[in-house]
């Protein structure tokens, strides 16, 4: 799917004009596209339309009015918005005791090694690609950002309503697996398929009843600092 331009942002005014709506309708896109891993992380699925949520608010945040200033937000998260036959998603660890943190990152140091995280698409194994700038010596961040990238055969299984698709987390001080729901999986299937100049995304998927922890905004660090009355570790 295509890239986010400047001129698709809103500006602050426009923005803070219908505030509550759009966090309204980006809480509910995030929670359609969350996905629980075990009790202390989370996953959400990319899109174009959660990557232009995720820059309004930093604009809003920040004051951001002119073009160069989305620009450069755009630079840091735009490269969330998925290729083709590519799935994008930011990694959060929600640890809810200041205390925990520091020693939880710190046992959870060697995620991003391969075969820890990966997306199993029936018997195949897909292997979670972590972006290296977020590397840190002796511990994890508490959010990261990571892809896959699925063949054609691979994206034709994805689709298939028989496929098992599921993440799976095999870390020495962590293990959980989760299957994709059916709705998520189909949205995220037809994605796949899009063009990279395709402006559209694919639909929402089917509402579900809120269930376990929230998905927050895909944000790293500063944005988890800026918005820490708002927003728990990446949890909304």
């Amino acid at each position: 799917m295509r890239r986010v331009r400047p001129d698709e942002v809103r500006r602050p005014a426009e923005y803070a004009a219908v505030l509550e709506e759009a966090r309204g309708r980006a809480a509910e896109l995030k929670r359609r596209r969350r996905l629980a891993l075990g009790e202390s992380m989370t996953l959400l699925f990319e899109n174009r339309e959660t990557v232009i949520a995720q820059v309004e608010e930093m604009c809003r945040v920040e004051g951001i009015e002119d073009d160069r200033g989305v620009q450069a937000e755009l630079d840091v998260y735009g490269e969330l918005v998925p290729t083709r036959g590519q799935i994008v998603a930011t990694l959060f660890i929600e640890i809810t005791e200041p205390g925990d943190i520091r020693p939880t990152l710190r046992r959870l140091a060697g995620l991003g090694a391969p075969g820890v995280l990966h997306l199993r698409v029936g018997p195949d194994r897909v292997e979670a690609s972590f972006d290296p700038r977020q590397a840190e010596e002796g511990q994890v961040s508490a959010v990261q950002y990571l892809g896959f990238r699925l063949t054609e055969t691979q994206r034709e299984a994805f689709s298939e309503d028989t496929t098992e698709v599921e993440v799976v987390v095999e870390h020495p001080a962590y293990h959980a697996r989760a299957v994709l729901p059916e709705a998520l999986r189909r949205v995220l299937a037809l994605e796949m398929e899009l063009p990279d100049d395709a402006p559209a995304t694919a639909p929402a998927p089917t509402p579900a009843p809120p269930e376990g922890p929230v998905g927050g905004p895909g944000a790293g660090p500063r944005l988890a600092e800026i918005l820490d009355t708002t927003f728990a570790l990446g949890s909304r």
